[in-house]
C-alpha cells in the first residue's frame, strides 16, 4: 500500500508539474500582448498552490509563475485577480518555507527530479524581491523579514550569482520602512555586508570579483541612506516630501548643509565606526594598483566603488596614518598613469580672475563643439541590461575617483558635489535616464531616505522603497535603476578653494609624521600631473595638492615651494591671499617659505590699484621677512673681474652644490655675464665629452660613463630650468583679457609698396583721412552708402568707401585679430565685383624683403606699419620687386649659441628634458605667452622662451614639441577665437577674422579614382585660402561617408599617389657604375609647380586637423625650407651678384653631399686649397671673372649648385608656397629636420619589426557594446592583429581602422582615443561576416567567430579589400 501511494504521489506531483510548466510557458508568451489571458491560468496556479502534497519541481515552476505574474502582469490585473495572486504569492511562500525548512537526505526525497534544489532557491530569491517592489498587498504576502534575512544568509555560499541576488534582496530590505524599526535586523545585513567584503580580499580579481564589489557598493550606499532611519524620521520625510513638491526643490549646490549631512554618514550611519570596512577597502585600492595587467575600466571601477563607500574623511581617521599615506602614494602613482600621456597645453585666454564656471574639456579642445550628453535626452534608450556583468555604469574620469579618496585621507573639508545617474527602464528593456533636474532631485531624496517623490515635470511619481515609477493618470510601472557610484562630480567655483582640515590635531600631526617619512617631492609631482588638463579635474587637484601642502608643512622648503610657484602661475589673486591666511594661521613657519616662492610680488604686479599698505597680507609676510637673514652671493657677478674657464672647471668638478647652485643663478639668455665667453663654452665641451667617455678625473675606478659632478649638475639644471619656467609663466600672465585687448586695440595699418599711390589717406585739400566705422554716409567717389568701414574728412564732409580709399592710397587696414589671409580675402572679394583690367587677384600674394613670402597665418600686427609688396608669384611689384623678392635671413637672430646657459643645457640637459615636470612647466609657460603668440605668431615667442626651448629640445620628447608646434603654429588662435566668439567680443574693423557665428568645417568632394583629378581639385580649395581655424572635410564621390575616415584618407591617397609616380622626384645619376636611386626630392627633369604647391599646403592642413601624410621628404631640404624664399632670391638682373648667406650656403651643402655626392668631394677638395692656390688655378666664374679668393669660390659654388639643380628648387619653392599659404613654416622652429619630415609628411623609419605590439595594443583598446573585459574573442583579436600579423598587415589593419596606414609618431597612444571593440551579429551561418568599422570614432565591430583561424582569415580579408569603402552603417 505504499509504494502504491508513493507512485500516486510521484504522478500527481508529474501532472502538476507539467500543468505548472504549461502555465509558465503560456505566460511567456504572452507577454507583451495587449490582453493577455491571465484568468485560466491564475486559476490553475491558484488550485495547485492550494494542493496538500506538491513536489519539489511543481514548487519551483509555481514559484516561477508567481514571480513572472508579479513582474510583467500584476499592473494589468483587475482587483480580483490581484487578490488571488495575493494568496498563491502567500501559499507558495508558505510551502517553500516548510520545504527549505525541512531536512531531508536528498533532492529525491523532496520530489526534485527536472530541477535541483538551489534552483528553488534562486527562484524564491527573485520572486520574493519582485513582491517586495510590488504593491503593500503583496508584501505583506512575504514571510517575516527576520526570515527573509536569514534565508538570504543561508543562500550566500551556494553561488555567486544566488549571492549577488541575496545582497539585491537587501537592499530592497534597507529600503523599506518597516526594516528601520528593527536595527538587530539592519546590524545582520552589515555583518553580510562585511563577511563578503572581507571575503574579497582573499579572491582573485576577475569580472566575478568585481561584481562582488558592485553589488557590495550598492549594499554599502544604501546602508548609509537607509540604516539610520526610523519611524519618526520615515514620517518626517514624507511630511517634508509633500511640502516640497508644493515648491520647486532646491539643488543639492543650494543646501550645503544637507549635502554635509548626506556625506557625513558612513556605511553604518555614523561617524568614526567601520575602521575595519575602511582597512579592507584601502587594501584593494593598493591591491588593484600592484596588479597592472587590469584595464582601465575595471580600475576605475574598483576605485569609484571605494569611492563611494569612503566617502567621508571620518571613515578613514581609524585607519593608522601610515598605511594612509601608503595608500595615498599608491593612488598618486595612479594618477600619473591615467593623465602622463594627456600632456596638453589649455587654453590661455579663459581669464581666471574674470571667468568662473569654465570647467568643460572644451578648454583644453580649440573650437571643440562639444560632444557632452545634453540634459534633455532622456527619451534616447540605452542598452545597459545586456551584459552579463550586470548594469552598465556611467564611470566618472578616472581622475576623479583618485583624487577624492586622497582628499579624504588628508581630511579635507572641501570635496567636489557627485552627481549619480538614474533610468527608468521600459517593457523594452531600454534605459531612459531621468533629465539632469531630476537625476539630482532623486539623489537627495534618496539619501534622505523618503520613500515617494513625485516629479511633475514628468508627470510620473517614483517610489524608491520599490524602484517604481508609475505614470500618471495611468497606472503603468517602471523599473528604476539606480548607479551607487557617481557619474560625475561638479565644484562649486571654477578655482580651489583654501585649504583646510576636519580632524583633530593629534591626527593631523600623525600624518604630517607620516608624510615626511615618504618622497613628498614625488608625491606632489604625482598631484601635479592633473594640473594642465584643464577643467573642474584640475580645479580639484590643485585643492587636493594645496590640502597636502597643509599637511606637510612649511619644512620641506624646495618641494613646497616648487608647489607653490605652479599655484601661483594658476590661481586668481583673492585666492592666493586667503590661502596665504590660512597656511600662516596654520603655521608662522610658511611665511618664509610663501616669502621665498614669491607671493607678495605676484599680487604687486597683478593689479596696478594693490599697493603694500592695502594688502594684510604683504604687510604680514614682509614683517616676517624683516627678520631673515641675507646671504651674499658666492659668485661675481656681472661688473667684477672676468673668471676663466679654469675657474669654471673648478666650481663644475668640485665645487659643492650651493657653488654650482650659485653659478647657474647668475646665468641668463637675457643679458650677458662674465661667464659667458667662448673659453667657458669650450670648457664645458671639453667637460662633456670626458664625461661622457668617464675619463676625467673624477670619474670611479668601475669606468662609469657618467660622473658625480655631472649628475649633480643635471640634477640643478632641472631645478634651475623648473624655477625659470615657473617664474616665465608668472611674468608673461596678463591684466587684460583678450576681450580687453582687442576691442582696447587701434586698427592694424600696412604700407602696401604702389609707386603709383601715396602712402597718405588725404581729401582733395590734402587733410588726413580718419577711418570710422559709422553706416549713414555716402561715398564721395562711387556714391555708395549704407556701407561700413569709410575714412572721411570732417572737416571737408569728404568720405571714401575702403574699395576707393585703396585706389587711391597704398595703406590698408585690418583688426588686430586679422591675418594676411583675412586681407587676401578682402581683395580677392573686391577684385571679382571690380571692372578694372587690373582687378584680378586670385594668386595675389604678399612679399617683403625681409620675409620672402609672407604666411596667409601671419598675423596683421606683425606687418603693422611696415611696407610689402603684392603681386602674383614670379611677377613684378610696382616697384620692381620680383615676387618671392630677396632673401634677407635674420642672421642676428640665431645669437643664442654665445650663453653659457644654452652650451649647458645643450650637452647636460638629458635628465632636464625628461622630467615630466620641466615638460608640464614648460608647456604652462607656452599657456602664459598665448596673447603674445595670437598678435605676433610664431616669431613672437618671448626670447628666453625661445631660447630655453630650443636647447632642451635635443632632450625634449617628440610628443611634447609636437605640442609646442601645434599651439603655435594653429591652437592658440584657435583658441582665441573661440574665446572671443563666446564672449562676442567687438572688433572694429571690416578686415577681422572673426566670424559672427560659430565656424562649420569646409567641405570638399574628391573622385577616388582618378588621382590628377583629385590633385587638381585639393589645388584649387588650397588656392582659395580656406581658413585655418576650422577643419576642412572631404568626401568622396559616389561614396556616403563622411567626417575624419574619409578625410584621412584623402590624405593618404594623395600620398600613395605621389609615392608611386616617380617622375615627381630626384633620381640619382650613375656614379661608378650603381644603381639610379629615387629620393624624396623634387625631380630636376620637369616642372611640377601646382603639383608640389598642392602637396605642400596638403602636408600643411594635414597637420593642423590632426591628420596624418604618409610620404617621405629628404630631411636636408628642410634647412632651405626654413628659409624666406628658400634662401633664394629670384628675378636678379643680369650681371648683378648677392652675397650669400651663411645659413644658405650650409644648406645647399648639405643637400649637394646627398643628391650629388661626387661634386659635393670636388667642392670640398677646392674649399681646402688656398687662396693663392685658388688663383694660380686659374678657374672661371660663368661671366669670365677669375676666382681669386674664397669668397668668389664660394659664390660660384652656390650658383652652380643652383644652376645644376634649379627646376628641382623650383618645385621646392612652390612647395614652401604651399605650407605658407597655410601655416607659418617659423611655427616649425623647435624640431629638427627629421621631426619636421615625420610629422608634416609622415616620413617613417624603415624598420623590419612590427608596427605594434600586443601589449601596446591591449593598453589601446576598450569594449564596448556585446563585449566585456578578457573576452576570448577580444583576446583573440589582439593576439592575431598584435602577435600574427606582419608590418605590412598591421599597416593594413591601421588604414581599415583610421584612414591611414601611418601609425602616430607615439604610436597607438596618438590616436587620440582608446579603440573600442563592439560585437557585431553574424548574419550568415556559415561565418562569412565580415568586420566593419567607424574610422571616425576608432569603433571596430567584430562577430563573434567561433575559431582563431576563421577570425585571422576575415579579418585578413577585411583590412584588404575593404579598407578602402566608406558606407553610412
Amino acid at each position: 500500500m505504499t509504494s502504491l501511494r508513493d507512485e500516486s504521489a510521484r504522478l500527481a506531483d508529474e501532472e502538476a508539474y507539467t500543468s505548472l510548466l504549461e502555465i509558465c510557458t503560456e505566460l511567456i508568451i504572452a507577454e507583451g500582448t495587449d490582453d493577455p489571458p491571465l484568468k485560466q491560468p491564475l486559476g490553475m496556479l491558484h488550485e495547485l498552490l492550494h494542493r496538500q502534497h506538491l513536489g519539489g519541481d511543481a514548487t519551483v515552476l509555481s514559484i516561477r509563475a508567481v514571480r513572472i505574474l508579479l513582474e510583467k502582469f500584476i499592473s494589468a490585473m483587475s482587483s480580483k485577480l490581484r487578490v488571488k495572486l495575493v494568496e498563491c504569492a502567500r501559499s507558495a511562500f508558505e510551502r517553500v518555507s516548510r520545504l527549505i525548512h525541512g531536512s531531508p537526505t536528498s533532492d529525491a526525497d523532496s520530489g526534485f527530479v527536472h530541477t535541483k534544489r538551489w534552483e528553488l532557491q534562486e527562484e524564491l530569491l527573485q520572486c520574493m524581491s519582485a513582491a517586495a517592489q510590488s504593491d503593500s498587498a503583496v508584501q505583506a504576502a512575504l514571510p517575516p523579514l527576520q526570515e527573509q534575512l536569514t534565508f538570504c544568509k543561508s543562500v550566500m555560499d551556494v553561488s555567486l550569482d544566488m549571492c549577488l541576488q541575496a545582497l539585491r534582496m537587501c537592499c530592497v530590505l534597507l529600503r523599506s520602512a518597516q526594516l528601520s524599526a528593527q536595527p538587530h535586523l539592519v546590524s545582520m545585513i552589515r555583518d553580510l555586508f562585511q563577511s563578503r567584503l572581507t571575503a574579497l580580499e582573499s579572491m582573485e580579481m576577475n569580472q566575478d570579483w568585481l561584481r562582488l564589489l558592485r553589488h557590495l557598493t550598492e549594499v554599502a550606499v544604501t546602508l548609509k541612506a537607509y540604516a539610520a532611519r526610523t519611524p519618526e524620521t520615515a514620517e518626517a520625510n514624507a511630511i517634508t516630501g509633500k511640502r516640497m513638491n508644493r515648491k520647486r526643490k532646491r539643488t543639492m549646490a543650494s543646501n550645503p548643509s544637507r549635502a554635509a549631512r548626506i556625506s557625513a554618514a558612513g556605511v553604518d550611519g555614523e561617524r568614526g565606526d567601520g575602521t575595519d570596512e575602511a582597512l579592507v577597502l584601502l587594501r584593494l585600492c593598493q591591491k588593484v594598483c600592484a596588479t597592472p595587467r587590469l584595464d582601465r575600466a575595471f580600475r576605475s571601477t574598483v576605485f569609484s566603488c571605494v569611492n563611494a563607500v569612503l566617502s567621508d574623511a571620518a571613515r578613514i581617521a581609524g585607519v593608522s596614518a601610515d598605511t594612509c599615506v601608503s595608500v595615498a602614494m599608491d593612488l598618486a602613482r595612479e594618477l600619473t598613469r591615467n593623465v602622463r600621456t594627456t600632456l596638453t597645453i589649455a587654453n590661455p585666454f579663459v581669464n581666471r580672475e574674470v571667468v568662473s564656471g569654465t570647467s568643460s574639456a572644451a578648454a583644453s579642445i580649440p573650437l571643440a563643439r562639444g560632444d557632452e550628453e545634453a540634459d534633455d535626452d532622456e527619451e534616447q534608450g540605452e542598452d545597459l541590461l545586456s551584459s552579463t556583468e550586470g548594469a552598465k555604469w556611467h564611470l566618472p574620469e578616472p581622475e576623479w575617483p583618485l583624487l577624492v579618496l586622497i582628499a579624504n585621507i588628508f581630511a579635507a573639508k572641501t570635496v567636489p558635489t557627485p552627481e549619480h545617474m538614474w533610468w527608468s527602464v521600459g517593457d523594452d528593456e531600454y534605459a531612459r535616464r531621468f533629465s539632469k533636474e531630476d537625476r539630482l532631485r532623486l539623489t537627495n531624496a534618496f539619501f534622505a531616505a523618503e520613500d515617494v517623490l513625485d516629479l511633475k515635470k514628468r508627470g510620473s511619481r517614483v517610489h524608491l522603497s520599490t524602484m517604481r515609477e508609475f505614470l500618471w493618470p495611468f497606472d503603468l510601472g517602471c523599473r528604476v535603476l539606480f548607479q551607487p557610484v557617481p557619474c560625475t562630480y561638479a565644484v562649486a567655483e571654477a578655482v580651489p578653494v583654501a585649504p583646510s582640515l576636519q580632524c583633530p590635531p593629534s591626527r593631523a600631526g600623525e600624518l604630517t609624521f607620516a608624510l615626511r617619512k615618504c618622497d613628498v617631492s614625488a608625491f606632489l609631482e604625482h598631484l601635479g600631473a592633473v594640473l594642465h588638463n584643464g577643467g573642474d579635474v584640475a580645479a580639484f587637484g590643485q585643492s587636493v595638492l594645496l590640502q597636502v601642502l597643509l599637511v606637510v608643512g612649511p619644512h620641506a622648503r624646495d618641494v613646497t615651494r616648487a608647489a607653490l610657484l605652479s599655484f601661483l602661475a594658476d590661481a586668481a589673486t583673492p585666492l592666493i591671499e586667503q590661502v596665504s591666511e590660512v597656511l600662516v594661521r596654520h603655521d608662522r613657519a610658511w611665511a618664509s617659505t610663501l616669502l621665498d616662492a614669491g607671493v607678495t610680488e605676484t599680487i604687486l604686479r597683478r593689479s596696478t590699484s594693490v599697493t603694500p599698505e592695502r594688502s594684510p597680507v604683504v604687510q604680514m609676510l614682509r614683517r616676517e621677512a624683516a627678520s631673515l637673514p641675507s646671504t651674499p652671493p658666492l659668485l661675481p657677478r656681472c661688473g667684477l673681474p672676468t673668471v676663466g674657464p679654469a675657474e669654471l672647471r673648478r666650481v663644475l668638478q668640485h665645487g659643492g652644490r650651493s657653488d654650482v647652485e650659485a653659478l647657474l643663478e647668475v646665468l641668463t639668455f637675457t643679458e650677458a655675464c662674465v661667464w659667458d665667453t667662448v673659453a667657458c663654452r669650450e670648457a664645458v665641451r671639453a667637460l662633456a665629452g670626458a664625461a661622457a667617455l668617464g675619463k676625467d678625473s673624477t670619474a670611479q675606478a668601475n669606468g662609469a660613463a657618467s660622473a658625480g659632478w655631472a649628475r649633480q649638475l643635471e640634477h640643478l639644471l632641472t631645478s634651475l630650468v623648473m624655477k625659470r619656467l615657473q617664474d616665465m609663466a608668472l611674468q608673461l600672465q596678463q591684466r587684460r583679457t583678450l576681450q580687453q585687448i582687442v576691442e582696447e586695440s587701434e586698427v592694424v595699418e600696412v604700407i602696401v609698396c604702389d609707386n603709383g599711390r601715396s602712402s597718405q589717406f588725404t581729401c582733395p585739400r590734402q587733410h588726413p583721412l580718419h577711418h570710422h566705422h559709422s553706416c549713414n554716409w555716402k561715398c564721395d567717389e562711387c556714391s555708395a552708402s549704407g556701407l561700413q568701414d569709410a575714412w572721411s574728412c570732417r572737416e571737408c564732409d569728404y568720405d571714401l568707401c575702403a574699395t576707393c580709399a585703396r585706389t587711391r592710397c597704398n595703406r590698408v587696414n585690418g583688426a588686430l585679430t586679422a591675418t594676411t589671409q583675412d586681407l587676401l580675402t578682402a581683395w580677392r572679394a573686391s577684385a571679382d565685383t571690380s571692372t578694372e583690367a587690373s582687378a584680378p587677384l586670385t594668386r595675389a600674394v604678399l612679399f617683403s624683403e625681409e620675409r620672402g613670402l609672407v604666411s596667409v597665418a601671419t598675423p596683421l600686427a606683425c606687418l603693422h606699419r611696415q611696407s610689402v609688396h603684392l603681386g602674383e608669384i614670379y611677377t613684378a611689384c610696382p616697384c620692381g620687386l620680383v615676387s618671392p623678392g630677396p632673401a634677407r635671413p635674420l642672421e642676428a637672430a640665431a645669437a643664442t649659441d654665445t650663453f653659457l646657459l644654452g652650451t649647458l643645457l645643450s650637452l647636460f640637459g638629458r635628465t632636464c628634458g625628461q622630467d615630466v615636470g620641466v615638460q608640464r612647466r614648460l608647456l604652462k609657460a607656452y599657456e602664459s605667452a598665448g596673447p603674445f603668440v595670437f598678435l605676433g605668431g610664431a616669431r613672437a615667442v618671448p626670447a628666453e622662451l625661445r631660447c630655453l626651448t630650443t636647447h632642451l629640445a635635443p632632450h625634449l620628447p617628440l610628443s611634447v614639441k609636437n605640442l609646442i608646434t601645434r599651439y603655435v603654429a594653429i591652437d592658440c588662435r584657435r583658441f582665441a577665437f573661440q574665446t572671443l566668439h563666446d564672449q562676442a567680443a567687438t572688433v572694429m574693423s571690416a578686415n577681422t577674422g572673426v566670424a559672427p557665428e560659430s565656424p562649420k568645417p569646409h567641405k570638399t568632394q574628391v573622385p577616388r579614382s582618378d588621382k590628377p583629378a583629385l590633385l587638381r581639385v585639393l589645388h584649387d580649395s588650397f588656392c582659395g585660402l580656406l581658413s585655418p581655424l576650422v577643419k576642412v572635410d572631404f568626401t568622396f564621390e559616389g561614396e556616403e561617408g563622411f567626417g575624419s575616415g574619409p578625410s584621412q584618407e584623402v590624405y593618404t591617397e594623395l600620398s600613395a599617389y605621389f609615392r608611386a609616380e616617380s617622375k615627381f622626384w630626384f633620381v640619382t645619376e650613375d656614379d661608378g657604375g650603381a644603381d639610379p636611386v629615387t629620393l624624396p626630392f623634387p625631380t630636376t627633369k620637369a616642372l611640377f609647380l601646382k603639383e608640389f604647391f598642392a602637396l605642400g599646403a596638403a602636408c600643411a592642413r594635414a597637420f593642423i586637423d590632426e591628420y596624418r601624410m604618409d610620404m617621405d621628404l629628404l630631411p636636408q631640404a628642410w634647412p632651405l625650407l626654413m628659409l624666406p624664399s628658400l634662401g633664394l632670391p629670384v628675378g636678379q638682373k643680369a650681371g648683378a651678384r648677392s652675397s650669400p648667406c651663411a645659413s644658405t650656403l650650409a644648406a645647399l651643402t648639405n643637400l649637394l653631399e646627398v643628391l650629388d655626392p661626387s661634386l659635393h668631394r670636388s667642392f670640398a677638395q677646392l674649399r681646402r686649397i688656398s687662396e693663392a692656390e685658388l688663383a694660380a688655378v686659374g678657374l672661371e666664374m660663368d661671366d669670365g671673372t677669375l676666382l681669386r679668393t674664397h669668397a668668389d669660390l664660394e659664390q660660384h659654388l652656390q650658383l652652380t649648385v643652383v644652376t645644376r639643380f634649379e627646376v628641382a628648387l623650383e618645385n621646392l619653392r612652390h612647395f614652401q608656397w604651399g605650407l605658407l599659404s597655410v601655416m607659418e613654416v617659423e611655427a616649425l622652429w623647435c624640431l629638427s629636420d627629421e621631426e619636421r619630415s615625420m610629422l608634416i609628411c609622415g616620413s617613417d623609419a624603415k624598420a623590419d619589426g612590427p608596427l605594434f605590439t600586443e601589449e601596446e595594443l591591449r593598453a589601446q583598446t576598450t569594449m564596448g557594446s556585446g563585449y566585456s573585459s578578457g573576452s576570448v574573442h577580444v583576446e583573440m583579436l589582439l593576439s592575431i592583429v598584435g602577435g600574427d600579423f606582419t608590418r605590412a598587415q598591421q599597416r593594413d589593419f591601421l588604414e581599415f581602422l583610421t584612414g591611414s596606414p601611418r601609425l602616430p609618431f607615439n604610436g597607438l597612444a596618438g590616436l587620440g582615443r582608446l579603440i573600442t571593440v563592439a560585437m557585431k551579429d553574424m548574419e550568415s551561418k556559415d561565418e562569412q561576416t565580415l568586420p566593419s568599422c567607424n574610422t571616425c570614432f576608432l569603433y571596430l565591430k567584430l562577430p563573434p567567430y567561433t575559431t582563431r583561424e576563421i577570425m585571422r582569415e576575415r579579418l585578413l580579408l577585411a583590412v584588404t579589400e575593404g579598407r578602402r569603402n566608406y558606407s553610412l552603417s
